[in-house]
């Protein structure tokens, strides 16, 4: 058996010179693409191929890796459902940080006031996204674009620039690949990493980043209008998602087994994996995560049992509903925006309201009943450390006290057989809880 020594030499096969031998403990046999009456160049890929392997064994032996290594071993052994987001990340960040060693990149400070000079490579990329720009392969800037068939045509539309957060999820999605580097994979040394900090509110104006989204609750007549246009099911998933603020994948994939009655109510115990906020929950050693129902949304999930399937809420024809922003919801907002037009922006003409404006709605309706802001939001499942701290250790005397609380709308949104919402417009009583000790 070969030891770690370089035996590699150039050796000619036919009309090519090949590279033949072994380095560090691995054979190599491969043509370097050179003919018989170039040596010269053949001898340069072998020295380049040497310097490459050896340059490798010294990083594996001190633990360091590029980007692009360390990203496509965690994206490979990703079990994430956001793996196609991860990717896009990842191939954002490639034109800029791909062949860097991650130890190189250093801690990044606050970008230079001349723009023009020498920038961190994450500045650069700060700086890029924020405008709407990205680098191809070949490292040119150029403007970031989706090509979409129009036709028999390929049409091609300039994407605006990110914003803030869109970006710090990025950096965020850095950071997690290092530490999976570091501590999963062990490819890299924790010694040679700085984390890289994200954007913060001082730097906003600097980078000239897009305003975030802004987007609105429904108003009554609004959801009245936009339920009277869905389907059934739509209807149904809507109805639900205004009395329990569950996020789009929450409502899609609850499942029966899930379904559970305590006392005189009802809830959905859901595994913890199926929840955005699964690591937080994971780390707590909590299981599950619940979706109280206030009665009018047990109604609605109870006239709904004998449909035939595993999932609560399936389409017209019973197949299963991968997200209510379908064809026919769009169809349906565009229809309600014109009788609504305060549901566009008036200056870019961007939608106002959208699926998460259900959980906005819901947060809305308890805030208008006097319920605290955490209550609203521990009952929404919304991801906030400060709300898990409180309810992690969740008991039926809890989930009784959070029951009472969703219970207070229960009114606000009645809809009856032809999907006619009728709002109770006496809102704005301060009702108490109860005690949520226990």
């Amino acid at each position: 058996m070969p030891n770690s020594s370089n035996t590699l030499k150039l050796k000619l096969v036919g009309k090519n010179w090949w590279i033949d031998g072994y380095i560090n403990g691995a054979r190599i046999r491969q043509s370097t693409g050179r003919a018989k009456e170039q040596e010269d160049k053949a001898k340069l890929e072998l020295a380049k191929l040497i310097a490459e392997k050896e340059s490798k064994k010294e990083r594996v032996e001190k633990k360091e890796a590029t980007f692009n290594e360390v990203a496509l071993n965690f994206i490979s052994m990703s079990k994430n459902k956001s793996v196609g987001q991860q990717a896009g990340y990842i191939e954002d960040l490639k034109p800029y940080i791909g062949d860097m060693l991650m130890s190189s990149l250093g801690a990044r400070p606050y970008p230079r006031a001349d723009l023009d000079g020498e920038q961190h490579v994450i500045n650069q990329f700060i700086w890029d996204q924020a405008k709407g720009l990205t680098r191809n392969e070949e490292g040119k800037t150029m403007r970031r674009e989706k090509v979409f068939r129009n036709g028999k045509h390929l049409t091609a539309l300039y994407k605006k620039g990110m914003t803030v957060s869109t970006i710090n999820k990025k950096i965020q999605f850095l950071n997690s690949v290092a530490t999976a580097g570091i501590e999963r994979h062990q490819m890299m040394d924790s010694s040679g990493w700085t984390k890289i900090r994200e954007v913060d509110e001082n730097e906003v104006e600097y980078f000239g980043f897009n305003p975030e989204g802004f987007k609105l609750a429904f108003e009554p007549e609004w959801l009245h209008t936009l339920m009277s246009f869905l389907p059934k099911y739509l209807a149904d998933m809507a109805l639900f998602s205004v009395h329990t603020g569950q996020r789009d994948a929450v409502v899609c994939n609850l499942k029966w087994d899930w379904l559970k009655q305590e006392d005189n109510y009802y809830f959905f115990q859901v595994p913890y994996k199926r929840m955005k906020s699964a690591k937080k929950l994971k780390k707590d050693k909590q299981k599950y995560e619940y979706v109280i129902l206030n009665d009018r949304a047990r109604d609605l999930v109870l006239s709904l049992r004998g449909n035939g399937s595993e999932n609560v809420f399936v389409k017209d024809d019973g197949s299963a509903v991968e997200k209510q922003m379908v064809t026919s919801w769009l169809t349906a907002r565009k229809k309600t925006e014109e009788k609504f037009p305060e549901m566009v922006d008036d200056e870019d003409g961007s939608h106002l309201v959208d699926v998460h404006s259900f959980k906005r709605t819901f947060v809305n309706a308890l805030d208008n009943e006097g319920v605290e802001e955490t209550v609203a939001h521990k009952l929404s499942n919304h991801a906030i450390q400060g709300v898990h701290d409180k309810y992690k250790n969740m008991t039926p005397k809890k989930r009784k006290w959070l029951y009472n609380c969703v219970q207070q709308i229960n009114d606000a949104y009645n809809v009856g057989p032809k999907v006619r919402l009728h709002y109770d417009s006496d809102l704005g009583r301060k009702k108490s809880c109860g005690n949520a000790s226990g």
